[in-house]
């Protein structure tokens, strides 16, 4: 949990740079879902959950926390200056992604852009209280390390536990941002809608593509010790709910795309060829390749902002 006791009551989103077509700054045309996504953390700064003797600042707080599931597997690696990307480096990796397979992915409609946006800003706002959980710990690289209120929680609902502390932050909001957080709830409650079906989609896969951007980000970095940041990373390639949209037939025909760029991403062989030269141009056709360059080497690890 964040606790902050200064109050950021100015604080203005950052444009983000998206360079889908080489532009400097986001444009709604270019990037309409990463433009909804910082509309909503907008609509979010300067939000606060307030206790007696100290308050946190939501936004503020999720620059914050780390992912934990990589946190815990970046230990080893803290000497070469490797370092956990936050919860909101998560949230704006999702929107970028969201805006690269909207132009190519028929269930990805421009009707949905807005609450997609919504969702994306307001998945992660009850890990300002429960802390991040991973969703997938199997690897004995593990074996003996803590993560915050796993041991507590595991035995919830993952939606149980972040509908009742959703439903705590609402107290703290203002009419504008209850009215989102409301409908990011009932999206929880009927996970069966359309756009829930991609946003889940989104969020499961970010995490392996940022295994990748780890590789071409810190690639001057590891000092051959690449294998060894794949090993221990494993776990994300070999995560059931990410390998199921490749190998599920009914998913592989509603995201296409999806499928071919995880034969890809999923492979630790080739992760660990991408590690060795630098190159995926071996790896994949065309089509495929353009997507991958982009959502790798081009949007970036890590968000600039100033706290």
């Amino acid at each position: 949990m964040c606790a902050d006791k200064s109050i950021a009551k100015n604080y203005v989103i950052e444009e983000i740079p998206i360079n889908v077509k080489n532009s400097e700054k986001s444009d709604k045309k270019v990037a309409p879902i990463l433009n909804e996504t910082l509309y909503f953390i907008n609509e979010l700064s300067g939000a606060e959950i307030t206790f007696p003797n100290f308050s946190i600042n939501i936004i503020e707080c999720l620059k914050k926390l780390t992912r934990t599931g990589k946190a815990v597997r970046l230990n080893g690696f803290e000497s070469l200056g490797v370092k956990a990307r936050t919860i909101y480096d998560h949230m704006l990796s999702v929107a970028y992604l969201a805006d690269v397979l909207a132009g190519l992915d028929k269930e990805i409609k421009p009707d949905m852009y807005s609450n997609l946006g919504r969702i994306i800003a307001y998945h992660e706002i009850n890990e300002v209280l429960l802390g991040d959980v991973p969703a997938y710990t199997n690897s004995n690289y593990l074996i003996g390390k803590v993560i915050l209120n796993e041991g507590k929680f595991k035995n919830i609902d993952k939606i149980k536990r972040e509908l009742i502390s959703n439903q705590f932050i609402w107290l703290f909001l203002n009419d504008k941002q209850r009215e989102s957080i409301n409908e990011l709830n009932e999206g929880l409650r009927h996970g069966s809608s359309d756009l829930m079906k991609v946003f889940r989609m989104l969020d499961s896969i970010d995490p392996i593509i940022c295994i990748w951007r780890y590789l071409f980000f810190y690639r001057s970095k590891f000092n051959g010790m690449q294998e060894n940041f794949i090993e221990s990373m494993r776990d994300f390639f070999v995560y059931p709910k990410v390998l199921k949209y490749k190998t599920d037939k009914k998913l592989k025909n509603r995201f296409p795309y999806v499928a071919e760029m995880l034969e890809v991403l999923t492979s630790i062989d080739n992760a660990k060829r991408y590690a060795t030269e630098n190159k995926l141009n071996k790896l994949t056709s065309n089509k495929i390749l353009t997507l991958l360059t982009y959502l790798i080497e081009q949007v970036p690890l890590f968000v600039k902002s100033d706290f």
